[in-house]
């Protein structure tokens, strides 16, 4: 348990900037999205 914990939290703290960047872009995608519905 310990040994997956350990990985998980390397998975996640090992690339954040491509995660983050992933998110940001994901986020902005769906923001235009909403803008053209609702235009």
């Amino acid at each position: 348990m310990p040994c997956d914990l350990l990985n998980f939290f390397y998975c996640i703290t090992a690339p954040p900037f491509f995660i983050f960047t992933y998110l940001f872009i994901i986020a902005f995608y769906n923001s235009s999205i909403l803008k053209c519905k609702y235009l």
